[in-house]
């Protein structure tokens, strides 16, 4: 039986912060799932501990956005400086 749909969409977030850090917005052009959604699911992963934004970046109006990424103590992911989230 397949995955949770739920589940699935937090291991493709997972996936791509492996990879490196991302913005809401480079979330949901790579992965295709609604910003909502997108907001939705980054919360559950940072209620869990296992995601961090310790920096922003501007976005093309130059307002700030998030910077989500892996916390470094999450299997899977490297060692970085850990700064304290937003």
């Amino acid at each position: 039986m397949d995955r949770h749909p739920l589940e699935r969409d937090l291991e493709r977030i997972r996936a791509l912060l492996r990879k490196g850090p991302k913005t809401t917005g480079e979330l949901h052009a790579e992965l295709r799932i609604s910003s909502p959604r997108i907001g939705s699911l980054l919360n559950a992963l940072y209620r869990r501990g296992e995601i961090h934004s310790p920096r922003c970046v501007p976005n093309s109006r130059g307002d700030p956005v998030y910077l989500w990424e892996c916390r470094p103590d999450t299997p899977g992911t490297t060692d970085a400086e850990e700064a304290p989230s937003p």
